[in-house]
């Protein structure tokens, strides 16, 4: 009974986290990492390319430029 009632304060800490967070309109979000190389046609890496990250409908969700 004892390991119930942590385990239900426990939860009840961490919507109140997830709510707080939203409420301050800060997005909760995991980070990831990807990476990879922009090559032009000959295999040669390109400097300054335009890299733009979209959601499954096609919304930008971060850009940035290749090194």
């Amino acid at each position: 009974m004892r390991r119930f009632a942590l385990m239900t304060a426990w939860i009840a800490v961490l919507m109140a986290i997830g709510s707080a967070a939203s409420a301050q309109g800060a997005p909760i979000e995991a980070v990831e990492r990807i990476a990879g190389t922009i090559k032009d046609a000959l295999g040669r890496p390109i400097g300054g390319a335009a890299i733009e990250l979209q959601d499954s409908a096609g919304k930008p969700v971060a850009k940035t430029k290749s090194r």
